[in-house]
């Protein structure tokens, strides 16, 4: 059988909620910045994950497709109904928008997907709104 490349996608769903909140400004400034968003408030997210690899011939697949959902939901697990900013630490220092979720979640399972490449990752906020992060530096 032929060694070929090919990519799977994976989506999974979470709630959490957050704010947009740059400390060193006023009230006033964030407000006028972020506008209802500076205001704690929450998302049903859904976060498509896409990697890439060489099929490996006796399976036909990049990655045990058992083992990517779990991975995936080991890493998504721990942000479903919290506090974005106040419980997860990444997201202390850095405001958690869907670009830096996008980020985050590319980072974190490139370090626990070895046998395949992490393709990208979409975060959508709402059904029209979502970011896209593929691993290029900007």
């Amino acid at each position: 059988m032929k060694i070929y490349s090919a990519s799977i996608s994976c989506r999974i769903e979470f709630s959490a909620s957050h704010y947009y909140r740059v400390s060193g400004w006023s009230e006033e400034e964030n407000e006028r910045r972020f506008g209802k968003d500076s205001r704690h408030h929450g998302h049903n997210y859904r976060v498509e994950i896409m990697i890439q690899g060489k099929v490996n011939p006796e399976t036909g697949m990049v990655m045990n497709v058992r083992d990517l959902k779990k991975t995936i939901k080991e890493v998504v697990e721990p942000l479903d109904h919290k506090n974005l900013n106040e419980e997860v630490p990444y997201f202390r220092t850095c405001l958690p928008t869907p670009e830096n979720l996008a980020c985050y979640f590319f980072e974190v399972l490139s370090l626990k997907i070895q046998s395949a490449r992490m393709a990208s990752v979409r975060v959508y906020e709402t059904e029209s709104l979502w970011a896209e992060y593929r691993g290029e530096a900007g």
